[in-house]
């Protein structure tokens, strides 16, 4: 923010009074004369500079410099004037001159800053600002104008401090300020001040979008999605057009579990870009999130542009696998894996599907395959572990158990899983010391205790298994096996209003289960609510036909597919 000189009277007038001591009276007023001329064409010429005539002002200040040389008021704003005309290199040189003949002339060297912050020469801009700051340590327009220059050579931490130093006077808090201060804020990682600071800017109108959605990205870094969420809606709301935006937006959305509304402005992001292959992909994946993989398959179809990014691949056999196309879904991974042969999910997602496809051999195959790469892929020998016991090959399985814990000695999951295995072949007691080895190593973990239970239950110690399944149940209260373990118990110990109350329970939970639909199906007979119990048997038949028992295995494996483009974004 250039300030125009004051005027010419203290200059011009000290002229006069030298003019006035060097001579006799008759020059003096000669002289007296000349001088009231002179200033005349000054205030002429800042009247054509303030009008925004500055070849007129121009013209009057090379009369009155030619008239008399050193007046460094007129070489300032003759500086000022080539500065609005292009002619730089003049500009520079009359501002220096200016400061060369009055070297304590602060508004020429505040001139000079900015000029020479123009032309990129933000060090030699600072220098001539420091140094008017030094001649006026008070002015607040100086701390502005070195915030400024700090500000453009990113210099936060000085940035800051001239800019706060500003903000201490109410004439100087103007958006700019604010948006300033909320940009350098943000660098310097005080994220609640510099959000302060861009919701001050655009209550006084000013919106810098990207500086917010800079800060959007902060705070999602730091896990404050609501607060990202806010400022993204800021943007959208006052940026309508603005296309990152609504991908941030969605973004966040999806982070914290609001599918819908991330589907609704991946969608419009992609509408204002639809060339950008991120936006295709991320809406693509929030479709398979909400399970439309029909929608995922045609999006991802329609782009050919992506066929070069192993995640396209990935994506869209994982969408023909949910869709029960099981030979695309393979064909897809395999492309996936030669795009990127370092993919560790393509691997993971090509053995589950072969494995669910019971194709057991070749989902082995590929597992070993993709650990010859990553050996110490936990994910990965789960897999393999699993997809042994399945296939019925338990001592394959215990081993691959047993290389994890040798891996990872202190981790439970090894030894929950090896409990599981003894469990599934009912060698009780081995499975209940892996579980107890679990256990020591992680007591939170609400999968042990109901294995646990399973082996009590099994026992006839029905008392013990309640109380390991009710922990379970603490430790993850949406647990649908405990559920249905506590209805089965209740049902032994004829306790039918606690049975109905933790099965349904269950079918609340997970309505794809089809045990409790066979225990509501025996407690409604015991009720004599002969119809319901017939509903229940029925759906429990039906469930039961498209899918095997669930007790021991499913739930350690990652839902298929679920982590299929989860890159750590």
């Amino acid at each position: 923010m250039r300030k125009e000189t004051a005027g010419p009277t203290k200059t011009l007038a000290t002229i006069l009074a030298l003019y006035l001591v060097a001579t006799d009276t008759h020059s003096a007023l000669a002289l007296q004369s000349t001088a009231k001329a002179l200033e005349e064409i000054y205030s002429e010429a800042q009247k054509a500079f303030k009008e925004g005539k500055f070849e007129l002002a121009r013209k009057e200040l090379k009369i009155l410099l030619g008239r008399q040389a050193d007046i460094p008021e007129a070489l300032n704003l003759l500086g000022a004037v080539c500065d609005k005309i292009g002619k730089l290199e003049d500009g520079e040189r009359n501002f220096r001159r200016a400061i060369e003949l009055k070297p304590d002339y602060v508004e020429a060297r505040k001139n000079l800053a900015l000029h020479l912050a123009k032309q990129g020469k933000t060090d030699a801009a600072i220098a001539e600002a420091t140094a008017a700051l030094e001649l006026q340590p008070a002015d607040l327009g100086i701390h502005y104008l070195l915030g400024r220059l700090y500000f453009l050579k990113n210099d936060s931490e000085k940035a800051l401090f001239y800019l706060s130093e500003t903000a201490k006077d109410k004439r100087f808090q103007t958006a700019e300020l604010f948006s300033m201060l909320g940009a350098v804020e943000l660098r310097a990682g005080e994220l609640s001040r510099a959000e302060e600071h861009i919701l001050a800017a655009s209550r006084h109108g000013v919106v810098d979008a990207q500086t917010q959605l800079e800060l959007g990205e902060a705070f999602e870094k730091q896990g404050d999605l609501e607060r990202a969420s806010t400022l993204y809606e800021s943007i959208v709301e006052t940026r309508p057009e603005m296309d990152l935006g609504h991908a941030l937006l969605a973004r966040c959305y999806q982070k914290r579990g609001q599918l819908d509304r991330a589907v609704q402005h991946y969608e419009r992001a992609l509408q204002l870009n639809p060339a950008s292959p991120n936006y295709a992909l991320a809406l693509a994946f929030t479709y398979f999130q909400v399970q439309r993989y029909e929608d995922t398959t045609r999006l991802l179809e329609q782009r050919s542009d992506l066929e070069k990014e192993s995640d396209y691949f990935n994506l869209i056999g994982a969408s023909y696998a949910k869709l029960g196309k099981t030979v695309e879904a393979g064909t897809a991974l395999e492309k996936a894996i030669r795009l990127n042969p370092q993919d560790i999910l393509a691997y993971y997602n090509l053995g589950l599907v072969l494995l669910e496809a019971r194709s057991y051999d070749q989902a082995v195959r590929a597992f070993e395959q993709a650990l010859e790469l990553f050996p110490r892929s936990e994910q990965l020998l789960t897999a393999l572990g699993f997809t042994y016991q399945i296939k019925g090959d338990f001592t394959s399985a215990r081993s691959v158990f047993k290389r994890m814990a040798e891996l990872s000695p202190l981790e439970s999951a090894p030894y929950f899983y090896l409990g599981s295995s003894f469990l599934e072949t009912g060698e009780e007691r081995e499975a209940l010391r892996a579980l107890t080895n679990a256990k020591d190593r992680n007591s939170k973990d609400h999968r042990i205790f109901y294995l646990m239970g399973l082996i009590y239950y099994n026992q006839g110690q029905f008392s013990k298994a309640l109380d390991v399944f009710q922990t379970s149940l603490e430790l993850d209260p949406s647990f649908v096996f405990s559920y249905q373990q506590l209805a089965k118990i209740s049902l032994k110990n004829n306790d039918i209003d606690s049975a109905l109350k933790f099965a349904l329970k269950a079918v609340e939970i997970d309505s794809t289960f089809s045990q409790p639909h066979y225990l509501l199906g025996q407690i409604y007979l015991r009720l004599h609510r002969n119809e319901d119990a017939n509903r229940e048997i029925q759906q429990f038949q039906k469930l039961q036909a498209n899918s095997p028992s669930r007790e021991y295995r499913v739930f350690f494996l990652s839902p298929l597919f679920s982590d299929v483009l989860n890159r750590s974004r």
